[in-house]
């Protein structure tokens, strides 16, 4: 609230020069929003709420004053070059988040909406970005109109200046980003993508470390998936309205999130800690943890990249009988079949997912409907209700912990396909002298290959190794 009224004092400050206070409220306005961008934004560039809709919300403050001190040939701002450095990652960030389909990832209560390609000509506008220039023109379509919950406010910058700048990006050859992973160790994001073209794949993982505010779910280790441009997993965002119960009852609870809730009972902290991350040319691992209900709860992704994500759970605590669930929700029917579960497929984009031998035989799938919010674009029949749904298919793998192993473990595929499902045994491998809890390994049989993936837990160290036969 208080960036929003500084807008409003250096507004009346540049544009009301006759009145005698107008130069002490643009200097108190651009002081305090100088503050606001040091103090409200991680080093990487998220705002602290960890929640994408009210990081477009503090965009749109920082830009309305930003617009008018550079339409009156002002620096205030832009002329301090260490915060200028970055205000130009916090405008990268949700490009840094943007699935193929054009919408963000969806953190905490945010929406799967497009009113951030709304920034993206703007970004080029105060920047010169050639990352904004390319996002421009990959993203923001021709008849393009900002929507999350409804239209959305970020229309107010749509001015002729943001015409003729997206037509100047439409007709430039800005290359496209240099990176595809993408580790925020700073806020607690980790992105891998196997591209950047509309059929890519882009996992979001969510480790937030110190999400801040009204605004945070206990939803840490949770993820959202696409592919084949469709979306695969969907974390839950926020509802139409915040007074809404289901919004208090599914989606910032732990339910709601694709991660493995303890005890039948939502997380016991809102933060998680990075433990592992390793980039190479076919592959990428992360890894992050969290302590919750007496267990310490860490999730190890392997994403080979255009081919699969495997991720490993492993949950250490002393207490038995303590029951789990693995918990993922996505838009797509879901059925069981020979030991898999397959998301959508017959002849379109889908998902399999498929436990390993360990998995299946200590636990039991269970179906069932819940909330989430969808992406949603703007049509000629556009409506606020389009961006969510109360009748999201989701599984949850039960399970309980086992005071012999000294916990539990989960190791689970999803390899998403374009028509239909591949054909894979995921098998659990037994490592002498070794329980899951310190090294997990699997065999993964495609048909023409086998991966064996180990995940080390030992010597306080959590490593990876890929092998492929």
């Amino acid at each position: 609230f208080q960036a929003s009224e500084c807008a409003w004092m250096v507004t009346a400050g540049v544009m009301l020069p006759e009145l005698r206070e107008s130069a002490t409220w643009r200097d108190v306005g651009v002081a305090l929003t100088k503050e606001r961008i040091r103090k409200n934004y991680d080093a990487d560039g998220a705002q602290l709420e960890q929640c994408p809709q009210y990081h477009l919300t503090g965009m749109r403050d920082i830009t309305r004053v930003l617009l008018v001190l550079h339409a009156n040939g002002l620096d205030d701002i832009s002329g301090d070059g260490e915060l200028w450095r970055k205000l130009e990652r916090i405008y990268d960030y949700p490009i840094r988040i943007t699935h193929p389909t054009g919408h963000l990832g969806v953190i905490n209560s945010g929406v799967y909406g497009t009113e951030a390609q709304a920034f993206f000509p703007v970004g080029v506008r105060l920047f010169g970005s050639d990352l904004h220039r390319w996002a421009s023109k990959r993203y923001v379509s021709p008849g393009f109109v900002p929507v999350a919950k409804s239209l959305s406010q970020f229309t107010l910058f749509m001015d002729g200046d943001w015409a003729q700048t997206l037509a100047d990006a439409r007709a430039a050859d800005a290359p496209p980003p240099t990176f595809t992973n993408d580790l925020m160790a700073d806020s607690g994001l980790a992105v891998l993508r196997s591209g950047w073209d509309a059929d890519a794949f882009s996992l979001i993982f969510d480790f937030n470390r110190k999400p801040w505010g009204g605004h945070r779910y206990p939803g840490r280790l949770s993820f959202d998936l696409f592919a084949f441009g469709v979306p695969m997993v969907v974390n839950p965002g926020s509802t139409l309205s915040y007074s809404m119960p289901v919004y208090r009852k599914w989606c910032s609870q732990t339910i709601g999130h694709n991660t493995v809730m303890i005890d039948n009972r939502s997380h016991s902290d809102f933060t998680a800690e990075p433990v592992a991350w390793r980039e190479g040319k076919k592959a990428v691992f992360v890894a992050a943890r969290i302590e919750s209900q007496g267990f310490v709860y860490q999730r190890s992704i392997v994403s080979v990249t255009g081919e699969y994500v495997f991720v490993f759970d492993r949950l250490a605590g002393e207490k038995g009988k303590v029951p789990l669930a693995w918990l993922l929700h996505s838009p797509l029917a879901l059925r069981q079949e020979e030991g898999s579960i397959i998301g959508g497929g017959n002849g379109k984009p889908g998902l399999l997912i498929t436990p390993d031998t360990a998995t299946r035989e200590a636990s039991k799938t269970v179906f069932g409907k819940g909330y989430a919010a969808v992406p949603v674009s703007y049509h000629e029949n556009y409506k606020p209700l389009d961006a969510w749904r109360d009748d999201v298919p989701y599984l949850r793998i039960n399970s309980e912990t086992d005071a012999t192993l000294g916990g539990q473990t989960y190791g689970v595929l999803l390899a998403p396909f374009r028509k239909t499902p591949p054909k894979v045994a995921v098998l659990t491998q037994n490592v002498p002298d070794t329980t899951r809890l310190d090294i997990h390994a699997v065999a993964i049989q495609w048909p023409d290959r086998t991966d064996i993936l180990t995940v080390d837990y030992r010597n306080g160290k959590t490593t990876c190794r890929i092998e492929r036969k």
